[in-house]
């Protein structure tokens, strides 16, 4: 190999270690993306403006694809938090399945069950990873201070959830919209593999926290609200249970039956959630009932779901790494030694999109680069497999101590990451990572899953 080749290799190695300890630090993506990208034309021969310019062409070529679905699924998520239908459903079912005279244990056992089915139900249906967070961290606290459950527990029986939700198979989220788009497969693209992976993380997630949890209290820990968390404020108006579960169905439906673009069922379970929960759409005048104060409450919401996804937006200006990753040399030289590689595709393919992911500290860009990959190194690849690998390998290493997710919830919360990650780590890595192995080794065994 060329003393060139090497540089390049090393190059493309340096970037990502070098965007992983920035963003480590605190830095901002776009900032680390730029410095990255910099480290790979110096040490790839690149042109210096042409390719910053691919870094910004790429950037507005994946907006459009996936705005979208970001945009309304921001919005739904406010109309159904706003409202109150969230919490109506959510509450309504906590009270009809945790029975009141259950031992303690018992208790305990349903209410965490119940939550991460619950949760993964809601994130399934299109409510945002990072809005599950904010809809339920204050409804979950009224629940586990009921049945006594420790407030560690908190930000992870809720992440692991969603994580769950983001992998399994017709998912309305960005971590099964993207790969589908990407790799011209269908929502439920490996769909076998898919539940049965999701299924190992759903029962070894809901076995690891009913045993911790038991343990804990066993140890004299119990529940507090400490100085951050809140209760939800008393008296408010909520839908009723029915009306509540309604959009979520037309998500489901609308994607998964109807065959809808996500982003077009997300957009009807919105005008469908604003026409049933007319009454509590929130206005600027408490208590006022007419048309144009509720019209006013709707534009707000939507504007309140407009700004939400801005950070969003430029984060997908890493998937333009991508593009200048592909353009290098070292891409190339990289690519031919993957091949030289006698494994089965699914496992050489999940081997790269894992580390992409831990590397990159953002799933979306990891896909970006490591599904193009997969398709060009692995042209006779079955779609479903690079789909489902992809949702899978996307909720492993997402979940680091210094992921967002993690930060925002753990502050919610009120926790340090000593007193909540212990239980984020077990639950929304070791097991999903458990869940991944088996979709790996399932494509392995048999690549033609549909």
């Amino acid at each position: 190999m060329a003393f060139t080749d090497i540089i390049a290799v090393i190059g493309i190695v340096l970037s990502f270690v070098v965007m992983f300890i920035l963003v480590y630090k605190g830095m901002h993506v776009v900032w680390a993306t730029f410095i990255a990208s910099i480290i790979l034309i110096i040490t790839n021969g690149l042109a210096f403006f042409d390719t910053l310019g691919l870094l910004f062409t790429a950037w507005g070529e994946a907006i459009p694809t996936f705005a979208p679905v970001v945009l309304f699924g921001a919005v739904f998520s406010k109309v159904m938090d706003h409202t109150g239908a969230a919490k109506s459903f959510a509450t309504t079912l906590y009270h009809r399945v945790i029975p009141k005279n259950a031992s303690d244990q018992k208790r305990r056992m349903i209410a965490v069950v119940v939550t991460i089915v619950l949760e993964v139900v809601l994130v399934y249906a299109g409510i945002d990873q990072f809005a599950i967070v904010f809809i339920m961290m204050p409804i979950l606290g009224v629940v586990c201070e009921e049945v006594d459950i420790p407030r560690k527990y908190l930000p992870a029986m809720i992440l692991s959830a969603a994580g769950i939700a983001c992998a399994t198979p017709g998912c309305a989220n960005v971590s099964n919209t993207i790969p589908m788009m990407l790799a011209q497969s269908t929502s439920l693209g490996g769909a076998v593999p898919g539940f049965v992976g999701a299924a190992v993380i759903l029962v070894g997630v809901c076995w690891y926290l009913v045993r911790a949890v038991n343990k804990s209290v066993d140890q004299g820990e119990h529940f507090d609200w400490g100085e951050t968390l809140q209760p939800p404020a008393n008296g408010d108006r909520n839908p009723p249970f029915i009306l509540s579960v309604i959009p979520f169905l037309v998500v489901i439906v609308g994607f998964n039956v109807l065959k809808l673009d996500c982003q077009w069922a997300i957009a009807l379970a919105t005008i469908v959630a604003v026409i049933l929960m007319y009454r509590y759409i929130p206005t600027r005048e408490n208590g006022a009932e007419g048309f144009g104060a509720k019209m006013t409450g709707v534009y707000e919401l939507m504007l309140n779901g407009l700004m939400s996804i801005a950070p969003i937006m430029l984060i997908f200006l890493s998937t333009g790494f991508a593009s200048v990753i592909s353009s290098c040399k070292g891409y190339d030289i990289l690519v031919n030694a993957v091949l030289s590689i006698s494994l089965p595709p699914a496992v050489t393919f999940g081997v790269v999109m894992l580390l992409l992911v831990g590397i990159m500290i953002n799933p979306v860009g990891a896909m970006m680069v490591a599904i193009p990959f997969a398709m060009t190194a692995f042209p006779d690849m079955n779609p479903a497999a690079i789909h489902r690998i992809s949702s899978f390998a996307y909720i492993v290493l997402d979940s680091l101590p210094f992921a967002a997710g993690i930060i925002v919830a753990q502050n919610m919360a009120g926790l340090t990451q000593k007193e909540a990650y212990k239980p984020m780590f077990f639950t929304t890595v070791v097991w999903a990572f458990a869940g991944f192995v088996i979709v790996v080794a399932m494509f392995a065994m048999y690549p033609g899953w549909a």
